[in-house]
C-alpha cells in the first residue's frame, strides 16, 4: 500500500577541509587555492586528505602505500609514494628541505604541519517525494490525474506567456555567465602582471624562476602549455605588456631601488633595446601600449615625488606628459588605454592607502583633451584596469590595505555601476583582458608573510616564530611579553588574533570579515588593543577591550596606524583629515582628536618617559624624526625606513628597518645616549610591515616575505 502523505528526504551534512588559503572539499574531490581550482590526481588528493584528516600526527608511510595500492604488493612502492608526496608538495608550494604545510618524518611517514579547520556546510537542499497514486484512483487512460479542463488551458497560457517571455529576454537581458576560475600556471615561486598576445594564443608575465632567485620575462602557449623564457639579465625584469600588433613586448629592467630602464624586445625573442628610464616613489609600475603600437604608456615620477602619466614612443624615446596629480596626492598609476585609443583610464593615490579611478578621454594625438573625471570614488587599494569589449566596461582589482582584493567590472562613465564580476566573489590581483578569446588572466593568491624573531644579544639569531599558510603580519608585543597581538588573513579576512611570541595557543580576537582589521597595538596596561578597519566605509580606529568594540577616530577622512601614549590615556594615529598625511590623537575614552605634526606623518609612536614623539614624517623610504612634547622642536633621527610601522622604540634606544640603494635590507639600532647607529642583522629576506620589541629589549619581532605575488589563473567566457 503506498504511503500517505509528504516525505522529506534529508541532505547529507558536506564536510570541508580549510587550511589558509586552501580548501580541500572530500565529496567533489576539489582542491582550491582562493576559490582557483587545482590540479591533483586522485592518488594525490587521497594522500593530502589522510594527512587533513589527522593533521598534527604522523602519518605513516605503510598506511599512505595501502591507502593507495592496497592489492599491489610488487614494485618499489617507496619511490612511487615519494612521487605523489612531491607533487602534493608541488601543488601547495611547498619543500622538502624548509616545510610549511607537510613535514617528512625520514623513513617513517608525513605529519600536516598547520592547523586545519573542518568546517560543515550546508547539506543539499532537500526535495519532496510523492507518493504514486493509489491503484484505482480516478485517473484518465494515460495515468495523469483528471485537471479541469478550464485549469489546463490557464497553465497552457501562462506557460506560453511565459516562453514568450524568455524568448524575449534572451534578445535583451544581459546574462551574467557563471564563472569557473581554472590555473593558468602553478610553478614554484611568483609568477605576477600577466598580459595577452593580441590572438590571446599566449601569455607573458614575470616569473622569478624555478630557484626564485631572479625575476625574468616568460611566455606560455595557452594551446600546449609550452613555457619560453624571453630574457637572462641578473637584474630584476618585470611588467610585461605585449603590442597591440603582436611584435613587440615592453618591460622594466630593475637599475636600482625603484628606479629601472624601459626596454622593448621582439615578441618571438631576441634582443633588447632601451628606449627609456622611469623611477617612482609608491606603487610598482606597470605598462601600457596605445592602440597604434607607436607608444608605450608608464607612471614617472622623475624629479618629483608624484608620479604622472607620460606617453614615450617606441621609436625613438620621445615622451610627453598626459596627466598632472593634484598636490598631496600620491600620484597616478597603471594606465589603461582603450582599444580605440581615445580613452585613458588609471589609478589616482588620493592618499597612501587608498586610490579612485580616473577616465582621460584622449585626441587622435594622444593628448589629453581636458582633465581627467573620477569613476568611482573606490577608497581601496587597487591596481590596473582592463578593458572589456566595447570599451564600456572595465574589469579590476582593489581590496582594503594589505588586504585580500577581488575582481570587480566597472562602467566606463563618471558614477558608474560597480559589481562582482560573475555571480561569486573572485580574489584576484592584475586583470589583464584578451578581446579575441574572451579570456580573462589575473594572479591569485597574494603574498605570504610570517613573523620572525631576532635575540636582542649578540649574536642576534634569526628565527620563524609565528607562521601559517596565509600572512601573519604587525605583530605587537603585550606590556607583559607573554602574549603577541597581530593581523592575520588566516581565515580568508583579516582579523586581529592573539598567540605566544613562539606561535602557540594562536586564537581569533576581532572579526569584521569583509571590511578587515589589522595594525594591532596593546594599550600599556595590557587590557585593550587599538586597530584600524574600514568597517564604516573609511579607515577608522577601533578599540577592542573586554570583548566588545567602539570606534575612537569615527571620521570621513582615512584614520589609519594607531598606537598609544606613554600613560594609556590617548591614542595616535595617521589621518588625512586636514588635508595630508599628519599625526593626530584622540582620548581613549573618545572625544575630539587634536592635530599633533604639521609636516606630514604616518606613523608615530610616544617614548616610555613620555617626552618624546617619534614619527616617521613620510611614507617609505622615510625619515624618522622626534618631536619633543615640552616645547615642540624637531629633529631627524634616521633615514630610509622602508616599512610601516618601520621602527620601535625602548629607553635605551630605537631599532628600525632600514634600505639604502643596493645594500642588503637590514635591522639597525640607534643607541639614544650616544646618538650612534650599528647594524644588528642582514635580511635576506624582504621586511614587511611590522617591527616590536618586548619591554625587556630580548626579543624583536618583525615581518619578512616569504613569497611574493602567486600563481596566474584564468577566466573564460567574459564579456
Amino acid at each position: 500500500m503506498a504511503a500517505q502523505g509528504r516525505v522529506s528526504v534529508p541532505g547529507k551534512p558536506r564536510v570541508v577541509f580549510r587550511f589558509g588559503v586552501f580548501e580541500l572539499n572530500p565529496e567533489t574531490r576539489e582542491l582550491r587555492k582562493q576559490g582557483v581550482r587545482l590540479r591533483l590526481s586522485g592518488q594525490q588528493f587521497q594522500v593530502l586528505f589522510l594527512l587533513l584528516d589527522r593533521q598534527g600526527e604522523c602519518v605513516s608511510r605503510k598506511e599512505l602505500q595501502e591507502a593507495l595500492w592496497p592489492d599491489d604488493a610488487w614494485g618499489d612502492l617507496d619511490l612511487r609514494l615519494n612521487k605523489v608526496v612531491n607533487r602534493v608538495r608541488e601543488v601547495l608550494g611547498d619543500t622538502a628541505e624548509n616545510p610549511r604545510y607537510l613535514e617528512t618524518l625520514p623513513r617513517v611517514g608525513y605529519r600536516f604541519l598547520v592547523p586545519v579547520e573542518k568546517v560543515e556546510l550546508p547539506p543539499p537542499v532537500a526535495f519532496e517525494q510523492r507518493p504514486a497514486p493509489a491503484a484505482g484512483a480516478d485517473t484518465p487512460s494515460g495515468g495523469r490525474p483528471k485537471r479541469s479542463r478550464v485549469v489546463m488551458l490557464a497553465f497552457r497560457g501562462l506557460l506560453a506567456a511565459a516562453l514568450v517571455a524568455v524568448v524575449i529576454y534572451g534578445l535583451t537581458a544581459k546574462h551574467e555567465v557563471v564563472l569557473d576560475p581554472e590555473p593558468l600556471t602553478s610553478y614554484v615561486g611568483s609568477e605576477s602582471s600577466p598580459g595577452f598576445s593580441p590572438d590571446g594564443s599566449q601569455v607573458v608575465f614575470s616569473w622569478n624562476g624555478p630557484d626564485q632567485d631572479n625575476f625574468d620575462i616568460y611566455t606560455l602557449r595557452r594551446s600546449d602549455g609550452i613555457l619560453r623564457r624571453l630574457t637572462s639579465d641578473p637584474r630584476r625584469e618585470f611588467a610585461p605588456s605585449w603590442s597591440r600588433d603582436g611584435e613587440q613586448i615592453a618591460f622594466l629592467r630593475e637599475t636600482g631601488r625603484r628606479r629601472a630602464d624601459l626596454m622593448l624586445m621582439p615578441a618571438a625573442g631576441g634582443a633588447s633595446r632601451k628606449i627609456g628610464e622611469v623611477a617612482w616613489r609608491y606603487k610598482t609600475p606597470a605598462l601600457d601600449w596605445t592602440h597604434d603600437s607607436r607608444w608605450v604608456a608608464v607612471p614617472d615620477a622623475a624629479g618629483s615625488t608624484q608620479s604622472a602619466i607620460f606617453l614615450i614612443s617606441a621609436e625613438t624615446g620621445e615622451r610627453h606628459r598626459l596627466t598632472t596629480p593634484p598636490p598631496g596626492s600620491r600620484g597616478d598609476f597603471y594606465p589603461s588605454i582603450s582599444s580605440d585609443g581615445t580613452k585613458l583610464v588609471f589609478a589616482r593615490f588620493v592618499t597612501s592607502q587608498w586610490a579612485d579611478l580616473y577616465l582621460l578621454a584622449l585626441d587622435a594625438d594622444l593628448q589629453a583633451k581636458g582633465n581627467p573625471v573620477r569613476l568611482a570614488e573606490l577608497k581601496r587599494q587597487t591596481d590596473r584596469a582592463a578593458w572589456l569589449p566595447g570599451d564600456r566596461e572595465l574589469v579590476f582589482a582593489a581590496g582594503g590595505w594589505g588586504s585580500e582584493r577581488f575582481l570587480y567590472r566597472i562602467e566606463a562613465r563618471p558614477g558608474g555601476k560597480i559589481a562582482n564580476l560573475g555571480n561569486v566573489r573572485i580574489s584576484g590581483a592584475q586583470p589583464a583582458y584578451s578581446a579575441s578569446t574572451g579570456t580573462l588572466a589575473y594572479v591569485h593568491g597574494g603574498d605570504q608573510v610570517s613573523i620572525w624573531e631576532v635575540s636582542g644579544r649578540p649574536p642576534h639569531t634569526l628565527k620563524r616564530v609565528i607562521a601559517s599558510t596565509a600572512s601573519d603580519t604587525q605583530p605587537d608585543f603585550s606590556p607583559d611579553g607573554a602574549w603577541v597581538a597581530f593581523s592575520s588573513n588566516r581565515r580568508r579576512t583579516w582579523d586581529i588574533w592573539m598567540a605566544r611570541p613562539d606561535g602557540a595557543d594562536a586564537r581569533q580576537l576581532v572579526s569584521f570579515q569583509d571590511d578587515g582589521a589589522s595594525a594591532p597595538r596593546w594599550s600599556p596596561d595590557g587590557r585593550a588593543i587599538v586597530f584600524e578597519s574600514r568597517r564604516g566605509g573609511q579607515a577608522d580606529i577601533y578599540l577592542y577591550a573586554d570583548g566588545s568594540t567602539r570606534n575612537l577616530s569615527d571620521h570621513p577622512a582615512e584614520d589609519l596606524l594607531p598606537s598609544w601614549s606613554a600613560d594609556g590615556r590617548f591614542v595616535y594615529f595617521c589621518s588625512s583629515r586636514s588635508g595630508s598625511a599628519q599625526i593626530w590623537k584622540v582620548p581613549r575614552e573618545g572625544g575630539p582628536a587634536t592635530q599633533v605634526t604639521e609636516h606630514g606623518g604616518a606613523f608615530a609612536i610616544e617614548s616610555p618617559d613620555g617626552k618624546y614623539l617619534y614619527y616617521t614624517a613620510g611614507f617609505p623610504p622615510a625619515v624618522l624624526r622626534r618631536r619633543s612634547l615640552v616645547d615642540g622642536s624637531e629633529r631627524d633621527m634616521a633615514a630610509q625606513l622602508i616599512t610601516l610601522p618601520g621602527f620601535a622604540v625602548t629607553a635605551e634606544g630605537i631599532y628600525y628597518l632600514r634600505g639604502v640603494g643596493s645594500e642588503p635590507d637590514a635591522l639597525w639600532y640607534l643607541d639614544l645616549s650616544s646618538e650612534t647607529h650599528r647594524q644588528v642583522v642582514q635580511l635576506d629576506k624582504q621586511p614587511s610591515h611590522g617591527l616590536s620589541v618586548s619591554r625587556d629589549g630580548q626579543r624583536i619581532l618583525l615581518n619578512l616575505l616569504e613569497s611574493q605575488g602567486g600563481d596566474l589563473a584564468l577566466l573564460r567566457n567574459v564579456r
